[in-house]
């Protein structure tokens, strides 16, 4: 959970392909918001795209591992209600 939210996140690194890409799409159907984080943009917004278009709550974030904490950090501090309603748009 992030900080002031009810809302549970969890961030996939390595998630455009595989099992990662798997693990994401299970977190979404299990009503968590998913971060899908890996460094190629087209694999990583698809895959985002697919847990949006099944109802599911995701984000794409294409870097390596710092660029991804960046990220999160950012999210915590800026609060996750903020970012879920900027998501899809």
């Amino acid at each position: 959970m992030v900080a002031g939210s009810d809302t549970a996140l969890v961030v996939g690194v390595g998630a455009s392909l595989g099992l990662g890409a798997a693990s994401a799409r299970r977190f979404a159907r299990e009503g968590l918001h998913v971060v899908v984080a890996g460094r190629t943009e087209e694999k990583v917004r698809r895959v985002a795209d697919e847990i949006r278009a099944a109802g599911g709550s995701a984000e794409a974030v294409v870097g390596d591992a710092a660029v991804v904490l960046e990220h999160v950090v950012a999210l915590a501090a800026g609060g996750l209600a903020d970012r879920l309603a900027q998501c899809g748009q």
